[in-house]
């Protein structure tokens, strides 16, 4: 027992002492996270922890920000777990973020964390499209050669009924940037 106790301190210690840095490892890998990018809100890889990350955007979500709710989505989708990422995209798009519109268009395209719907795809590329989202347009040349052109106009019906749903709503500012 006596022998334990130093093993564990000194395991806690450890923990505690670990860079943030290589905690990021696996997220740094996959890209989401551009320090310079205006539609998601990039950790300090360097001095903020996983948990530190994860906390401000919890937060930043509780507050409307849908900045946060986006990258919320790209946290969780990172992390593999695609049910949860399609919530908090849905969020951050009915909250009127861009990036958030074409990245839930994504996952319904390819059937992550929901079923595979190819018209709702397209109804949210296409209202990415709208909001001059980076990668927007091609998604939707590329999801657009899946569709015969009754699907395509009903993606569309779709998107234009969701803008007149949300006419005059103004975005939520920002309330967790660094």
């Amino acid at each position: 027992m006596l022998k334990i106790f130093p093993m564990i301190l000194l395991l806690t210690t450890v923990v505690a002492l670990a860079e943030p840095a290589e905690e990021w490892e696996p997220f740094r890998k996959t890209g989401i996270f551009a320090a310079k990018s205006a539609l998601w809100i990039a950790p300090d890889m360097e001095k903020e922890s996983v948990g530190e990350f994860s906390s401000r955007l919890l937060e930043g979500a509780r507050q409307g920000d849908a900045k946060a709710m986006a990258t919320l989505g790209r946290f969780f989708y990172a992390r593999g777990d695609t049910e949860r990422a399609g919530e908090w995209f849905d969020k951050a798009a009915e909250a009127g973020h861009g990036g958030a519109k074409l990245d839930l268009g994504a996952l319904c395209a390819q059937g992550l964390g929901r079923k595979q719907d190819f018209v709702e795809a397209y109804k949210w590329m296409w209202l990415a499209t709208w909001e001059d989202v980076p990668g927007a347009d091609a998604a939707l040349r590329e999801i657009s050669q899946k569709l015969n052109i009754r699907q395509v106009l009903e993606g569309v019906q779709r998107a234009v009924k969701y803008q007149d749903g949300h006419r005059g709503e103004t975005k939520a500012p920002s309330a967790v940037r660094r």
